[in-house]
């Protein structure tokens, strides 16, 4: 409700103003952070690589946690937050593979394999790329596997995968 005129903001006008002002502090935060960090070559690859995942899951939180706000029937309101929580996983998975990436980058910027002796360093290299391909995939079962375990028609598939994975009993 409105304080000052009492009047009730219609339907998803609040969650979008919410959403938008999130996004922007965000954004703020973002910069600001990224011009701050002494290690050039990471602040890089902290902007490329995760800028709009970073974004999209701002944004999905910010929707998700304001859309109570809305006046929504029941239903409807049912179908959008079920929606908004599979996007929010979704984004969630793109974010975290997003970093799995920028630690790869990180770790093999340590590792010059133009010296003469480079067995180590191409050794480490590679453990570090098997090590990194590992956890997507694992990022990527778990993921789906918590999208799943949000429909109760598929709740028994979903256990049973993350019981597959070891995760679950």
């Amino acid at each position: 409700m409105d304080w000052i005129t009492g009047a009730r903001p219609s339907g998803l006008l609040t969650p979008v103003g919410v959403a938008v002002g999130v996004l922007l502090a965000h954004m703020a935060v973002w910069r600001l952070v990224l011009r701050l960090m002494k290690d050039r070559d990471l602040a890089d690859g902290l902007g490329h690589y995760l800028r709009w995942p970073a974004r999209a899951v701002v944004t999905l939180a910010a929707l998700a946690f304001a859309l109570p706000t809305a006046d929504l029937p029941r239903a409807v309101y049912g179908r959008v937050f079920h929606t908004l929580l599979l996007a929010l996983v979704a984004a969630g998975a793109w974010l975290a593979v997003r970093v799995v990436r920028v630690a790869e980058d990180a770790l093999m910027r340590r590792y010059d394999v133009e010296v003469p002796d480079n067995l180590r360093a191409r050794r480490a290299r590679t453990q570090i790329q098997v090590l990194g391909r590992v956890l997507i995939v694992a990022i990527v079962v778990l993921a789906l596997a918590c999208m799943l375990l949000t429909f109760p028609q598929a709740r028994a598939a979903g256990t049973s995968l993350l019981a597959s994975a070891g995760i679950v009993g």
